[in-house]
C-alpha cells in the first residue's frame, strides 16, 4: 500500500526517494534492491499487471 501511494503521489522519482519513503516499511535486507526495482518498474509502466 505504501508503494502504491508513493507512486500515486509522484514521490518515486529516484532510488533515493523510494528508499526514504519506504524506510519505515522495509528492513535493510537483501530484498531491498528488488523492492526498489519493482517500484521503478510499476512507476515506468512496465508492471505487468492486468
Amino acid at each position: 500500500m505504501s508503494a502504491v501511494k508513493l507512486i500515486e503521489e509522484g514521490n518515486a522519482a529516484t532510488d533515493e526517494d523510494i528508499a526514504e519513503f519506504m524506510s519505515g516499511n522495509l528492513c535493510r535486507c537483501a530484498a531491498y534492491p528488488n523492492v526498489r526495482a519493482a517500484i521503478r518498474q510499476v512507476r515506468d509502466g512496465a508492471g505487468g499487471a492486468s
